[in-house]
């Protein structure tokens, strides 16, 4: 979905929240974990949203990107990003050439940009608060991440007021909400998810599979830049390197949802997966490249087929993880979490294809957990409960076929 109505939006999370609350003890507290790139423009006065909920999928920006490919390197340098439309400050370029009367209004200071954590705040707080963190600011494309603030240049050259921006605060907030909660934190669903393993910092990567998938890592020094990698602040003090995966669960879902397990051997040689849905993420960025299988699935059984889509994935997770790793490490642990977390041919392939325990988290929505974590960040949490997968087969046939997968790629990227 590239838009969408954040009245309805609102009207959900606000509903939900309040039923929550109703079951929960006096004063509860509140904590916000949003998706990072979806953003609205509304009235400053009337609250009324004068643009759709845009989400990172619009591509309306790819032309402006594409005409400004001179500048990746350095908007790359200031930001950690890629320049891409994925981003609010590109959609913004083309948003305010499109619309003579938006762009008016931005410049008078008529209107409020903010992503879903902003926009729910100043909601809450009856149009008191307009702020957001920095987790949150940084997947805007308009935040200079060395100074952890807006970037003056940034917002120039997209052509962005500064004064519709909102505030950088703390993730750690303390905020009373209209409805008779306290908002303790809010930050982003990324940051939330590695914040789980704060204590293991900066020895862990962090591995989720749910809609998409990622796996992330910290880092201390904000310069450092891997070519198709996402660099960005996970809290104050501590930055991350990340790799995405787009769309995974949907093209899973084409399959029956029988668990399936880890073989010694490779029950289908010739055939290899892409599994992003909705354009390859990281570290190739193709919009125009989506799921691909190498043979005709009526050609062979339905299990084999969720088969080779969960090799695709164990592929895509093994390609990122060598680009963050420079070295093995035998300090660093890695962390196995979401939805799909219980496939047993996940976690085992991961153990095989890393040559080192894998630990799978029992609370699948660490989003949620790490949420809680910053939320109440005065209590010692320790790592989350897991279980270990050790590396258990000899010779397993992954590692053999991950080079065969990658030159299958090539050529589907090089069509």
């Amino acid at each position: 979905m590239c838009e969408g109505s954040i009245l309805e939006y609102e009207t959900i999370v606000t509903d939900l929240l309040k039923s929550l609350i109703q079951e929960s003890l006096p004063q509860p507290s509140v904590c916000l974990a949003s998706q990072r790139s979806t953003f609205v423009l509304w009235d400053s006065r009337t609250g009324q949203a004068l643009t759709p909920m845009i989400s990172w999928q619009d591509r309306r920006a790819h032309s402006w990107c594409e005409q400004n490919k001179d500048l990746s390197d350095r908007i790359g340098y200031i930001t950690g990003l890629l320049l891409s439309p994925h981003y609010v400050g590109p959609k913004l370029a083309v948003l305010f050439a499109e619309d003579a009367a938006l762009k008016r209004c931005a410049e008078k200071g008529d209107c409020l940009l903010g992503t879903l954590d902003t926009y729910l705040i100043w909601k809450w707080t009856k149009g008191n608060v307009h702020e957001t963190d920095l987790t949150m600011a940084a997947r805007t494309c308009l935040v200079d991440i060395r100074t952890c603030s807006w970037s003056a240049e940034l917002c120039k050259l997209f052509g962005v007021p500064e004064k519709i921006l909102p505030s950088i605060q703390p993730s750690r907030k303390n905020h009373s909400l209209a409805f008779g909660a306290t908002l303790k934190a809010s930050l982003s669903d990324q940051a939330a998810n590695l914040l789980c393993f704060r204590e293991m910092f900066p020895d862990v990567i962090s591995i989720n599979l749910g809609t998409g998938g990622f796996v992330i890592k910290p880092e201390r020094d904000q310069n450092r830049r891997i070519a198709g990698y996402l660099m960005g602040p996970v809290s104050e003090k501590w930055y991350a390197l990340e790799g995405t995966m787009n769309g995974i669960a949907k093209t899973l879902s084409t399959c029956p949802h029988e668990t399936i397990p880890l073989a010694a051997t490779d029950p289908q040689p010739e055939g290899f997966c892409l599994p992003d849905s909705t354009g390859i993420g990281a570290p190739h960025w193709r919009a125009d490249v989506n799921m691909s299988l190498s043979i005709e699935e009526d050609r062979v059984s339905r299990e084999n087929v969720r088969r080779i889509i969960l090799e695709g994935i164990l592929f895509r997770i093994y390609e990122i993880y060598q680009d963050l790793t420079e070295t093995n490490s035998p300090d660093t642990r890695v962390f196995f979490s979401g939805g799909l977390s219980g496939e047993p041919m996940l976690a085992g392939g991961l153990a095989e294809l890393l040559g080192r325990p894998i630990f799978v988290v029992a609370e699948k929505e660490t989003t949620l957990l790490g949420a809680a974590h910053q939320m109440f960040s005065t209590k010692k949490w320790g790592l989350p409960k897991h279980r270990t997968i050790e590396p258990a087969l000899k010779n397993c046939y992954l590692k053999q076929k991950y080079p065969q997968w990658k030159n299958w790629v090539e050529k589907i990227l090089h069509a």
